[in-house]
């Protein structure tokens, strides 16, 4: 694709990239004969740290400015009444991604980071009885994910053997979903909980969330399934 034609495509689907603060050269320290200190980054971490919106600050300092006038009262008399009060910050959010997420706006909530969220879910769908203690999911899982599963079976006094973890095979890039239902079948009878990603942030591994979970339930109602999807919200369907 041509310089011109790449163009011609940004008029035609017009993107947010001018909503976002993009490090430049200069502000990252980089020197380079061929560019300006202005000339913006190409930046790929977003998966690790987005780009900052450019109305961040004033969105932050409109909150900084309620604390300042109303302290406590700001929780439910916001001093500017085009913004919501404390109690209810997140209410506006819900009607936003309840349809990214395919839910409807009471299923969801928007709330705390990953790893907090992780571990609430996990206090309350981790039900361990008898020899049913093990947790499924996938090898260089997301690290707080890792260590959230690891803490809950260690809370109820287990180790990590009670933790099984699929790895990609020698001369795969994915784990097929073929090895995940056969791993299922090989502990049914010990399994608690099947947790895999939406999207294996490592891999680019888009898993099979319908039929791995419609698997685990027809084995057994007693295993609960849970799915991070973290990194698939927004970016598949």
């Amino acid at each position: 694709m041509s310089l011109a034609e790449a163009k011609k495509l940004d008029k035609k689907f017009p993107t947010f990239k001018n909503e976002f603060a993009i490090p430049t050269f200069g502000s990252l320290g980089i020197k380079n004969n061929k560019y300006e200190s202005s000339t913006e980054s190409i930046y790929l971490c977003g998966n690790s740290l987005g780009l900052m919106p450019k109305n961040t600050k004033k969105a932050i300092n409109d909150e900084l400015n309620a604390w300042v006038e109303r302290g406590v009262e700001s929780h439910f008399n916001h001093p500017d009444k085009s913004l919501t009060p404390w109690v209810d910050i997140d209410l506006p959010l819900l009607p936003l991604i309840a349809p990214i997420v395919g839910a409807k706006e009471n299923e969801v909530a928007v709330m705390g980071s990953l790893t907090a969220n992780l571990n609430a879910l996990l206090i309350h769908f981790y039900k361990p009885e008898g020899k049913r203690t093990k947790i499924l999911f996938e090898k260089q899982a997301f690290p707080s994910d890792y260590y959230a599963f690891l803490n809950i079976v260690k809370l109820f006094g287990y180790d990590e053997k009670h933790l099984i973890q699929l790895e990609v095979q020698p001369g795969e890039t994915y784990i097929k979903t073929e090895r995940i239902i056969k791993a299922i079948d090989e502990n049914s009878d010990e399994l608690a909980l099947v947790c895999f990603p939406g999207i294996q942030y490592y891999t680019g591994q888009f898993f099979k969330i319908e039929e791995i979970t419609k698997y685990a339930k027809e084995k057994s109602q007693q295993i609960k399934v849970g799915w991070d999807l973290a990194h698939a919200v927004g970016n598949v369907h």
